[in-house]
């Protein structure tokens, strides 16, 4: 990057609870980037996310340390295991600002039987009116405004979500960028 000197040291942590799939991160990461500058560095992690982004934020606050400017996509398998109280410590770093990929469909699917992971998800009991909203549109709509409803209430100023369509054009996702910076 042209601007590299100006950003000091880069650091990139990847998390896959998936040891077979972090090993393989690992392993594409070499390959594909055998000669990083001594300033950009990266970490595999095969374990659960929200445990691993709490120690890391635990350990710097231990040290009396801050997060440096962070950019995290946030990229979950579904819809659960992604604590909303964990995204808002993220968010109420300073410059820190989450990308996230919103499973809506996993939510219109199975939020009927997860009713803990979608609390958490959400950090909210506000969500199962949504449940009973037969159109299907309406009951995406309102699951992606409580979504960003959710991360303004956990530091978040600004927040702007962008549909993904499928081939079918059906939703696929949305992604739900979030930040504290007009920038």
């Amino acid at each position: 990057h042209r601007l590299a000197e100006r950003f000091g040291e880069i650091v990139f942590i990847f998390v896959e609870k998936d040891n077979r799939r972090a090993s393989k991160l690992s392993e594409v990461i070499r390959s594909q980037f055998p000669k990083l500058p001594d300033s950009v560095k990266y970490v595999v992690r095969g374990k659960e996310f929200a445990p691993t982004l709490e120690s890391i934020l635990e350990d710097l606050q231990g040290k009396g340390s801050k997060l440096a400017p962070t950019f995290a996509f946030l990229d979950p398998f579904g819809f659960s295991e992604l604590p909303m109280k964990v995204v808002g410590r993220l968010l109420k770093c300073d410059r820190c600002e989450v990308l996230v990929t919103f499973m809506v469909g996993f939510l219109n699917r199975f939020a009927q039987y997860q009713y803990e992971q979608v609390n958490e998800l959400l950090d909210t009991k506000e969500w199962r009116h949504i449940l009973n909203i037969s159109n299907p549109e309406e009951r995406e709509k309102q699951w992606i405004n409580l979504y960003e409803t959710q991360l303004k209430n956990h530091g978040a100023t600004y927040v702007r979500s962008f549909q993904m369509i499928g081939k079918n054009n059906q939703t696929v996702y949305y992604l739900a960028y979030a930040t504290k910076s007009v920038k």
